[in-house]
């Protein structure tokens, strides 16, 4: 699935699908070579960036759900999944989770997969929109400003409990933050 969703992508905030195999015995994916992972950006300890750049990730994460929402919803959106490029270019990566939208909502068994603590109310009750996604979003911008983790140190089924059902979310970053 991942082949056939990346493979009709062209977009300049999506990495592009060069090539792959699809036999059984060594199945590979082929893409555009992008420098490192923003989760690394955020996390290295030594990669600076200011608010200037914080918001052009954000917009260029937001361009690249914004031309897959017509048809596809991501459903892993976290930074290890956003990759950067040698101009510093945010794309949107993994497709393994994706899936195209017959409707407006996915209702489905498998509805409640992705990462957690990036993960909508919606989707513990197995309503999967494109709304899934920008809450994604919303958590990673938040990631990004505070370079904390969401949820850090609680564990997975906790997280679950208090997003679907108390309605917490990650805490604001502080007013002083870029």
């Amino acid at each position: 699935q991942e082949v056939t969703i990346l493979g009709s992508l062209r977009h300049p905030n999506i990495v592009q699908l060069l090539g792959g195999s699809l036999q059984p015995a060594a199945s590979f994916l082929v893409e555009e070579l992008c420098g490192r992972t923003l989760s690394h950006a955020i996390y290295d300890g030594t990669t600076p960036y200011s608010l200037e750049l914080l918001l052009r990730w954000s917009c260029d994460i937001a361009r690249g759900l914004a031309f897959l929402h017509p048809n596809i919803m991501h459903r892993d959106l976290k930074p290890s999944n956003v990759l950067l490029d040698e101009a510093c270019t945010a794309k949107i990566s993994d497709f393994g989770l994706a899936r195209f939208k017959a409707h407006t909502t996915l209702h489905t068994r498998d509805a409640e997969v992705g990462t957690t603590c990036y993960m909508a109310p919606e989707v513990r009750r197995g309503e999967v929109t494109a709304a899934c996604d920008v809450y994604s979003l919303a958590v990673l911008i938040n990631e990004m400003v505070t370079r904390n983790r969401p949820w850090s140190g609680v564990r997975t089924a906790v997280v679950g409990f208090k997003v679907a059902v108390v309605g917490e979310r990650p805490d604001l970053p502080p007013e002083d933050s870029p």
